[in-house]
This record gives C-alpha cells, sequence and structure tokens, in this order.
C-alpha cells in the first residue's frame, strides 16, 4: 500500500498513477530541512535502514544530532524508524513511554513514527489509536516542527479508512488533510482524491438527504480545480459529470463532457508530450480516459433503458451502441462501443481500460444476439498485447503496493479478459497470495487460494510454453505458504507440482528435496513414497541414484534387512552401470556387503532350528566373499574409483574395514561343522594379514583381540596369550590392550569355558593398580551376574562399591547390586537394595531399569511371603514400580515390555494367592493376568516384525492362565490364533498340545490349524561360499 503522496492516487478506481508534472513535489517533502546537508544526512540515514543496516544508521544519527541540534523531531523520528523497520513494535513503545515530555514535539514525532509503522504492518487498530490522539492534540494549532508529520500522518490516515473500507471516515480524514498547511499542486491532488471518496459514498448511500449532501460537496470540490487549468481541470469537469450522472440526468452529463472536451484534449496533448518528453507514464492520469468512458457508459445504460421498454426504437438503440447514421448512410464513431474501444486501446494505461474492453464485450455480444449483427473492429495482435501486459502490470501492481482488496478485484477483471495468456502465470499468483493473505479476516478466503493454484498448475502445465513458468510459480506459492506458518499447505502444493510438472527441469530435486526432509524428520512412509517416484520417474537423473541411496539407508535403519539388501543391490547395479560410478560405488559395495552380514548375524542370533543355521552361515559366508572382492579391487592404487586425494583416502579406510570384516565373517561361520577350524585359522590369517598390511590402522588392536579370541575358542592358551602380549606391546595406549583380558573373559564365559574364564577375571579382580578401572570390573561383575557365577561377581562388585565416588560408576553398580541380589533369588534383600538404589538416584536414566528389576524382585518376595500384609505390600510395590515403568518407556517394543511385565506381576500375584490357599484372590489375579496379556495381543499386529516376538510370548504365557482359569474356548481361540499368525513360531508344538487339551474339556475334536503364508520373503539363500565351522567366536565389534 502506497504510504505518500508521491503518486497521484485516484481512490475512486483504485489505481495509482504517478503525476510529474511541472512544478510538482510530493506531500512528503513538503517542510523538508532546509539545509541541504541536513537533508542529506536524513536520506542517507532512511537508506542505511532500508538496507537492514542498523549499526551504521545509529552511527549517522549520532552525528546528525550534535551536528544539528535543531533538528530534534527530525532525529528522534529516525531513531525509532530503524527498529520500527523490524518490527520491534515493544521497544519502541517502551522508548516513548520513558519520555519526561510526552506532548514535547519529539514524543510527538516518535508516536507519529510508531503510528506510520503499525499502519505499514497491517495494526490498524493501533495505528487508528494513535493517529487520533494525534489529530485530536493538535486539532487547533499544529507546531511548524511537526506540520510535515500532520500532513503525511492525515494522508496516510486517511488511505487506512480507504483500506478498511470506511469511506465516511476517510472523506472525513480528506477534509482533515486538506485543514493542513500544503502547496498549492499537493492540495489540489488531495481535493481530487477527496472528491472520487464522495463519489463512491454517495453510491452506498440510501438516504436521498445525505446523498445529495455528498453530491453538493464534491460539486464544491471540483467548483474550485475548475478554477486553474491543469490536469485537475479535467478531473472537475469528469467529477460534475459524474454527480449529474448519479443524479439521473445523463444529457447533462453529456454536454458537460462535450463543451469541455476541446479543453480535455489539451489537456491530454500536453500529457502525451510530456510523456515524450520524460519517459514517465503521465497518459495514465488524463481526463481523456475517463471521459470517453463515462460518454460510453451513459450511452450505454440508455440504450438498456430503452431496450426494456416494449417495441423499443432498435434503430435509437443501435445509434447508441454503435453510432449514429450519417448521410451516407454509415455509422459513425460516436458509438459507446467506439467509445469503449478507444479507452481501452488507446489509454491502455488508465483506470478505465479493463472495464471498457469488458463493456465493449457486452455490446458486441448484444449486436450478435440481439440484433443478429456483427461489429468489425480494428485491433491489431499488437495493440491487444500491449493492453494485455499494461493491463497485468498494473493489477500486479496494486498487488506489490499492498491493495489486497483493490489487486484482488483488478486481478480477477485482467484474468477474465485474457485468461490464457503467458502474463496470466505471475498474475494468478498473485491472486492466490492476495487470498492467502486475507484468510484470517476471510476463511472462505483459503478455498479461494486453493483453486486459484489448482486451476494454475492444471490449465498451464498442459502447454509447453507456459509450463516452466506455472511450475515455478507453483513452487514460489508453496513457499509463501510455509512463510505464513502453513506447511501443511505447502506440502499440497507441492504434489501439485509433482503430479501436473514431472517434465519440470527441477521436479526431480524438489521430490528429492522433500523425500530428504521426510528422511531427517524419521517419516520414513512418506520419505520412501518420495525416493521411489525418484527412482521410478527419473531413472536417468543424478537425483535418481541419491534416492535410491535413501531408500537403501532407510530400511537399514528400520532393521529391515531383507528390503535393505534388495534395495542396496539395485542401488549398486544402477551404479555399475554408469559410465564412471566412482568412489560413490565402493561405498555402495561396502553397505552391500554389511547388509549381507547383519542378515545373516540375525539368522544365526534367532534361530531356532538346523535350516535357520545354515542359511546365516550361507549369507555370513556371501558377506566374507563380497568384502574379499572389495578389498580387492582397492588393492589397486591405480583403480578407476577415485578421483582425488580425499577419494584416495576413502578407499583406503574402506579396504581396511573390508579386511576386517571379511576375517569376522569367517570366523562367524559354525556350519558345517568338520569345516570349522579351518575356517577359523583363516580367519586368524585374515586378522593378522589386516595388522601387518596397516599397523596403523585403528582397526589393527581390534584385529588382534579377535585373533586372541580365536586361539582362546580353539584351545590354544599359549597363542592366545602370545596375542595378548603383542597387543599389549604393539599398542600399548589404546583401548583394546586395556580391554584385551576381560574380553577374552568374557569370551571364554559365553563359550561355556568356565574353568579357563574364572582365573582370568580373577586376575583382573587381584590387579591393584590403575589397569583396570572400576567401568572394567563393573562390566565383568555384570557379566559373570548374566553367567550365573555369582561369587566371582560379587567380588568384583565389592571392590567397585568400595572404592567408586562418581555417581556414573556408583549408581550403575549399586543397580548391580540389585540386579546380582535378584539372580541368586535374595528377592527381599533385592528389593532393599533397589529401593534404596532408587531414593538415592531419583531422576537418573536407571530409574526404569531400576523399576523393572524392583518389580520383579518385590513380585517373587511376594510369592514367599507368607504374611498377609506383607505380602500385599510386596505386592503393591511391584504394581507401583511397573506404573513408573510404562510412564517414561516410549519406545514401542519397550512399552510392549512393560505391558508384558504388567501381566507377569499378577500371574506372580495369582499364584502366591494359591500358595497361599486364596482362591478368590487367585482368581481375581489371575483374571488381571490374563486381561493385561490379551489386551496386547488384540492391540498389536502380528505381522510386525519388532513386535511379534513379544506377541509370541503374551500367547505363551496366558494360554496356561486360561486354561487353568477354566476358559477353554478362550484358551483354544487364541492357541488357533497363534497357530495361524505363526506357522513357524517357536511355541507351535505347546500349542497344539494346549490346544487339544482345550477341546477336551470341551468335549469337542481339535480341527488342524491352517498354515499361514508368509506375507514377506526372506532374499533367496545363496549358495555357501565357505565350509563353515560349529561354534561363532563372540564379536568384539565389527
Amino acid at each position: 500500500m502506497e504510504h505518500g503522496l508521491k503518486t497521484v492516487r485516484l481512490t475512486g478506481r483504485g489505481i495509482v498513477a504517478w503525476l510529474v508534472l511541472a512544478g510538482c513535489t510530493a506531500m512528503a517533502q513538503q517542510d523538508a530541512p532546509v539545509n541541504p546537508e541536513l537533508a542529506e544526512g536524513l536520506r542517507y540515514v532512511r537508506g542505511l535502514q532500508d538496507l537492514r543496516l542498523p549499526d551504521m544508521a545509529d552511527l549517522v544519527i549520532t552525528d546528525l544530532e550534535a551536528r544539528f541540534p535543531d533538528a530534534r523531531a527530525h532525529v528522534a523520528r529516525l531513531k525509532l524508524e530503524g527498529d520500527l523497520a523490524r518490527g520491534l513494535f515493544d521497544k519502541v513503545v517502551a522508548v516513548i513511554k520513558a519520555e519526561k515530555d510526552q506532548n514535547s514535539v519529539e514524543t510527538w514525532a516518535m508516536k507519529l513514527a510508531l503510528a506510520d509503522a503499525y499502519y505499514a504492518y497491517g495494526k490498524y487498530p493501533e495505528a487508528k489509536q494513535h493517529y487520533e490522539a494525534f489529530f485530536a492534540a493538535f486539532a487547533k494549532d499544529t507546531p511548524a516542527a511537526l506540520q510535515t508529520f500532520y500532513n503525511e500522518s492525515a494522508y496516510k490516515y486517511a488511505q487506512m479508512l480507504l483500506y478498511l473500507k470506511d469511506l465516511k471516515g476517510a472523506l472525513a480524514a480528506y477534509e482533515r488533510v486538506l485543514q493542513g498547511k500544503l502547496e498549492k499542486h499537493v492540495e489540489r491532488q488531495c481535493m481530487a482524491e477527496m472528491a472520487d471518496v464522495g463519489l463512491r459514498l454517495a453510491k452506498e448511500t440510501e438516504a436521498v438527504k445525505a446523498r445529495e449532501e455528498i453530491y453538493k460537496k464534491v460539486e464544491a470540490v471540483a467548483d474550485k480545480l475548475l478554477w486553474v487549468q491543469d490536469i485537475w481541470f479535467g478531473k472537475a469537469i469528469v467529477l460534475k459529470a459524474h454527480v449529474a450522472m448519479l443524479r439521473g440526468k445523463p444529457d447533462v452529463a453529456k454536454k458537460l463532457v462535450d463543451d469541455y472536451m476541446a479543453t480535455l484534449q489539451a489537456i491530454h496533448q500536453a500529457l502525451v508530450e510530456q510523456e515524450a518528453e520524460t519517459g514517465e507514464p503521465l497518459t495514465r492520469v488524463s481526463p481523456m480516459s475517463e471521459c470517453r468512458y463515462l460518454l460510453a457508459a451513459m450511452l450505454q445504460e440508455e440504450s438498456r433503458r430503452l431496450m426494456e421498454q416494449p417495441g423499443y426504437d432498435r434503430d435509437a438503440v443501435l445509434s447508441m451502441l454503435i453510432g449514429t447514421k450519417g448521410a451516407d448512410g454509415k455509422r459513425k464513431g460516436d458509438g459507446a462501443y467506439q467509445h469503449f474501444i478507444n479507452v481501452f486501446l488507446k489509454y491502455p494505461e488508465s483506470a478505465w481500460a479493463a472495464e471498457a474492453g469488458e463493456r465493449a464485450e457486452q455490446i458486441r455480444l448484444v449486436i450478435a444476439e440481439v440484433f443478429g449483427g456483427t461489429i468489425t473492429a480494428s485491433v491489431t495482435p499488437e495493440q491487444t498485447a500491449k493492453v494485455r501486459a499494461i493491463q497485468y502490470r498494473d493489477a500486479r501492481l496494486l498487488f506489490a503496493q499492498g491493495q489486497i482488496e483493490n489487486a484482488k478485484a483488478r486481478l480477477l477483471r485482467v484474468l477474465n479478459q485474457f485468461p490464457d495468456a503467458s502474463e496470466s502465470v505471475g498474475a494468478l499468483g498473485d491472486l492466490a497470495r492476495c487470498y492467502m493473505q486475507t484468510i484470517i479476516d476471510n476463511p472462505d478466503d483459503e478455498l479461494y487460494a486453493d483453486l486459484v493454484i489448482g486451476h494454475l498448475a492444471e490449465r498451464f502445465s498442459q502447454r509447453p510454453e507456459t509450463r516452466g513458468l506455472a511450475g515455478d510459480e507453483i513452487v514460489r506459492l508453496a513457499e509463501f505458504w510455509l512463510e505464513g506458518g502453513r506447511a501443511d499447505k505447502r506440502a499440497h502444493v507441492y504434489d501439485l507440482f509433482f503430479i501436473n510438472f514431472p517434465t519440470h527441469a527441477m521436479a526431480s530435486s524438489y521430490m528429492l528435496s522433500f523425500g530428504e526432509r521426510r528422511y531427517q524428520e524419521k517419516d520414513y512412509p512418506a520419505a520412501l513414497s518420495y525416493f521411489r517416484q525418484v527412482e521410478q520417474a527419473y531413472s536417468n537423473s543424478p537425483a535418481a541414484f541419491a534416492a535410491m541411496n535413501r531408500i537403501a539407508s532407510i530400511y537399514e535403519e528400520m532393521n529391515d534387512v531383507t528390503n535393505q539388501i534388495a534395495a542396496i543391490e539395485a542401488y549398486v547395479g544402477a551404479l555399475a552401470g554408469r559410465d564412471r560410478p566412482g568412489q560413490e560405488l565402493m561405498n555402495a559395495r561396502y553397505r552391500q556387503a554389511q547388509a549381507y552380514k547383519t542378515y545373516g548375524t540375525e539368522l544365526l542370533k534367532d534361530a531356532t532350528n538346523e535350516t535357520a543355521v545354515v542359511a546365516g552361515n550361507q549369507w555370513i559366508g556371501r558377506a566374507a566373499v563380497a568384502y574379499s572382492q572389495l578389498a580387492d579391487v582397492l588393492k589397486d592404487p591405480a583403480n578407476p574409483y577415485q578421483a582425488n586425494d580425499a577419494e584416495k583416502k576413502a578407499n583406503a579406510s574402506l579396504r581396511e574395514a573390508a579386511l576386517y570384516n571379511m576375517a569376522y565373517c569367517l570366523s562367524q561361520v559354525n556350519r558345517p561343522a568338520a569345516n570349522v577350524p579351518a575356517i577359523r585359522q583363516r580367519a586368524i590369517a585374515a586378522y593378522e594379514n589386516l595388522v601387518n598390511s596397516f599397523p596403523k590402522s585403528p582397526l589393527a588392536p581390534t584385529a588382534l583381540i579377535q585373533v586372541g579370541s580365536l586361539w582362546t575358542i580353539m584351545r590354544d592358551a599359549a597363542k592366545a596369550e602370545a596375542t595378548l602380549s603383542r597387543l599389549l606391546k604393539d599398542y600399548p595406549d589404546a583401548n583394546e590392550a586395556r580391554s584385551a583380558l576381560p574380553m577374552i573373559a568374557d569370551n571364554l564365559m559365553k563359550l561355556g569355558m568356565r574353568e579357563e574364564a574364572v582365573p582370568r577375571y580373577r586376575q583382573m579382580f587381584a590387579e591393584t593398580g590403575g589397569k583396570y578401572s572400576d567401568l572394567d570390573l563393573l562390566r565383568a561383575a555384570q557379566v559373570l551376574t548374566t553367567a550365573k557365577e555369582y561369587d566371582l561377581a560379587q567380588q568384583g562388585l565389592d571392590r567397585v562399591l568400595a572404592r567408586a565416588r562418581e555417581p556414573a560408576i556408583l549408581a550403575p553398580a549399586r543397580l548391580a547390586q540389585g540386579n546380582l541380589l535378584l539372580a541368586r533369588g535374595q528377592y527381599t534383600a533385592a528389593v532393599e537394595a533397589l529401593k534404596a538404589f532408587i531414593e538415592d538416584f531419583a531422576g537418573y536414566a536407571l530409574m526404569v531399569d531400576a523399576n523393572e528389576l524392583l518389580c520383579r524382585a518385590a513380585s517373587e518376595a511376594g510369592m514367599r511371603e507368607e504374611d498377609d500384609l506383607k505380602r500385599k505390600l510386596l505386592f503393591n510395590d511391584a504394581v507401583d514400580a511397573i506404573k513408573q515403568v510404562q510412564q517414561r518407556r516410549t519406545n514401542q517394543i519397550e512399552v510392549a515390555q512393560s505391558d508384558i511385565e504388567v501381566g507377569r506381576l499378577m500371574a506372580r500375584k495369582a499364584r502366591a494367592e494359591v500358595a497361599f490357599n486364596k482362591p478368590a484372590a487367585a482368581e481375581d489375579s489371575r483374571g488381571r493376568a490374563i486381561i493385561s496379556y490379551q489386551a496386547f495381543i488384540d492391540s498389536t499386529d502380528p505381522s510386525n516384525l519388532a513386535l511379534a516376538p513379544l506377541v509370541e510370548t503374551a500367547y505363551f504365557e496366558s494360554v496356561p492362565l486360561l486354561l487353568e482359569h477354566k476358559r477353554w474356548r478362550f484358551a483354544a481361540e487364541n492357541c488357533e490364533a497363534y497357530l495361524n499368525s505363526f506357522p513357524r513360531g517357536r511355541y507351535i508344538t505347546q500349542m497344539r498340545t494346549w490346544l487339544n487339551q482345550a477341546h477336551i474339556e470341551m468335549g469337542t475334536s481339535a480341527q488342524p490349524a491352517p498354515g499361514a503364508a508368509t506375507t514377506a520373503s526372506p532374499p533367496a539363500e545363496p549358495p555357501a561360499a565357505e565350509p563353515a565351522p560349529v561354534e561363532s567366536a563372540p564379536a568384539a565389534g565389527s
């Protein structure tokens, strides 16, 4: 929205036009500082503020204050304008309130600056309050220092009221503007604008008397304007003609225009000449366009009036519409159509051109449909293009100036006139932005914005010449939504872009960026949708490779190994097909091998039968082969997969990792049993080759740890000790050197070689120096607890607890002590220890683990407690503990585990009640346990791979409770549901037994449960890469 009077605003038509006439200056320039140096300094400050350089502006302001003490009002205002430009209203309000004299010139200058800023930011109620307070304070006399501010603020206030559609208030505001001390040309401009506002108000005023008062006021203004033959003289003629038309006197209006036509033409010609000299669009404000439009409108309205009468004079109507006939019988060019066409073509910059074009089209349709004739207009394509360009330019200018409502109307009009022009693209974008900015006041405008954007996308994407422009505009609109805080609408508009502009140059990049954003937000389903579209629709673009890379990463992060393998294999294949795949292919091949290793490791970890063990070995072997092949490719220093030193360094690291992981995979193979010793020897050789080839590799100490573990497994203590010695000698400062003994002891324990492991733990606990930290000892004690070596574990914990002082060690050690007591079956002591821990370390992250242990310990102690009250208190402790766990769990697996633990707790309580002859209480607790298990089963999808094992557990633990509860039918249904959901589950045999038992109790026979086909198959099992050993070497990290 224009805020100054550097332009002429024809408010009656809602268009801004520049007025550059001889001697014309802007109101903003009135009463400017007389000292040219001061004026230049003020302009410089404003320039710095516009460039968002407030610090530099402040320095200049300080200098101006010192040099020009009489310009305090101007300087005070400038100080605040920097902050106001950044919207720091609260800061400015505080500064103003701090002024001692609230009525000083300087303070009022600041208040007006604040009002102007409120106005500029659309905070109209606040602006109105400050403007009115100012006008009230200086209603009679305005200080000279504030005269400029008064004039500008009065004008801005009038413009604001116009924007708010308060025509009556705006008219009064213009009267206040004219009360100020204005230069003559500015005064005449304001008078013309005020009269325009009066005409608009008169049209909306129903009371005849009130309307006539407004007409008189407009005529009085027009009469004053007639005293000087300048541009406003022509405006005065138009104003008086308008009043005559509104009074229902078209003849009077026409006579006025005809009588002064020569003068109007002279004014117009002067503007044409000055426009040619200056290059400024001065003809835009020519009175001729409005006069000719008014003449045409009068003729058109009169023709409509005649046509409404029965038996109207057709020739009279035609004379009004297309001109009277001359002596030769031909129509003259004095009809409404000719006037409208002249305005449309000769005055395209005017405010009347668009409506003139519309009305000319109305007349053409009347001539064709009512009179059966045709109008041949000599309008060239070049003329139409010029008019179209100007009309679109002016309509969009309104939006750029912030005249949102006026812009809406003008944009709609020109879009209806020229719907398929290339200029329509930007105009539709501006129209959509208009609606976006008025949603708060008009919620329906959101729907209109959607309709405009949809129209833009669907219509202009079909034409090659506008497709690129339209696609760019749609993207800008999407980002405009985001600026307004509507990320949801942004996503919707981008979806329109992707659907309608698939061949846009940036489509793949935008779609990829959307997928990347969803990926970073961990919204994997949405990210996969975008990445899949990029992969399929833009398979030959660089974006497709980035998308395939991310698809593999997503499945990896989701722990969906089967889909990860399929994705990474597709990615590797696509990269290999490129002319120069580069280092990216090496990275992808390493990730491919990693996926094989992960899948094989998981199969071995979860294997419950020989088939799964063999499959796991095959995938581990496949990974070993992939690592080996990758290492062989990278062995050549001149390989074609590195373009610079950075890529050479990256490939060197990949080779080291590939060699390490090849050895690791070999160490994990455990089938066929006969080949295990040989395979382990190969693994040892591979690890040692890595250490010898890359002695400075960060993987070398870890490789030696693995070698020592393998020699330990192979029961060659001498070589294991020799390897440990080499580690201590060659890498004394490595973390692996310190952890070598705990690692070997841990591996031995896992292999069941207790006799070999225990001495090593004792050696650790006996060491009196600082070789093994409290954390090392604590970890050893935790491993021993898991291995049920309770006495030795207690030795380690005693040592840690005796010397630990830091909470980071003391807290987990105390928790480990409670866990050890629980594991040893010392439930009461465990309860006391865990409750003390919870009290001493409240707020620690370990609280969840502590409450889980307390739940188990208290419920186990309760099962054994004969005293009713004590037993009740123990189970209450257990219930309170599990509630604490549930409140803190967020991960879906952990939440599920806590749900199952509730069922277990109730089951333990039921068993205790049975043991102590409390049948009613036992039945109640058992029922609660069943409800807990069943709620989890019913609310969990068994096809969810992450939760499926827990669903199996819930079935397995709930069915015996149902049988004990004599709920035979429910027990049978759960057994059948399990067999359907898990046809290869862990508990098939037991479930079938329980199913038969339930049917026997019901007196029915069990039907074989139908097998359920799996919804996803694992990758095809590859041929075994190597014969495999029986036992897997424990992992030290891979």
